[in-house]
């Protein structure tokens, strides 16, 4: 069972079960996600303690107009 991440071009399989602060603080630097990106599941935005399912898509959004 597992989900995908993805922060711009970067993206990674992670097992279901994790919170998605958890799955965010192993993939941080594999995905380079910025501290202030926001979460989202399928399109909708979601927030840390978010259990991530077996075939969720989680998206790292930078907010508009941050650079960088």
């Amino acid at each position: 069972m597992s989900a995908t991440l993805i922060s711009g071009a970067n993206d990674v399989q992670v097992e279901a079960g994790l919170s998605v602060r958890t799955a965010r603080g192993l993939n941080a630097e594999t995905l380079n996600v910025s501290a202030g990106a926001e979460v989202r599941l399928n399109g909708q935005r979601v927030d840390n303690d978010y259990v991530i399912q077996d075939g969720d898509v989680i998206e790292f959004i930078k907010p508009s107009g941050e650079k960088g």
